[in-house]
């Protein structure tokens, strides 16, 4: 089974672009906080060239290349981590609103087990 961005050579420019939009928003939160108080044109600029750098870096990791069964284990178990994260971490807060200790749910048990099922379904569907 071929990856879906070898046939595709746009979702290169969306993962680029999803790269930049995500690493602009961490390294935005990381300069507001940790420099709240300054108000120069670094703490304006270096979210920008944070988020140009990852970009950069992550283009060429999107070029075609034979995917093999180690990257699609970690691939998959991946996006299931995140998606057990999600689950977990949301679930709790939507339906117990008031359980303080209701978002370590996604944290410590969903979001691993979510990664160790889409790590095997990924062996399973792949072997």
């Amino acid at each position: 089974m071929d990856r879906w961005i070898d046939h595709n050579p746009d979702m290169r420019v969306l993962v680029a672009v999803s790269v930049f939009v995500a690493a602009y928003l961490f390294a935005w939160l990381v300069v507001a906080v940790l420099m709240a108080d300054q108000a120069n044109g670094a703490v304006f600029a270096l979210p920008w060239l944070v988020a140009a750098g990852a970009a950069w870096l992550a283009w060429p990791k999107t070029a075609q290349r034979p995917w093999t069964l180690s990257r699609r284990l970690l691939s998959w178990g991946a996006i299931g981590a995140f998606i057990g994260f999600l689950i977990g971490f949301a679930g709790p807060l939507i339906f117990t609103p008031q359980a303080n200790q209701g978002p370590l749910l996604g944290l410590l048990i969903t979001a691993p087990l979510g990664g160790l099922v889409g790590a095997l379904g990924a062996w399973w569907w792949y072997r």
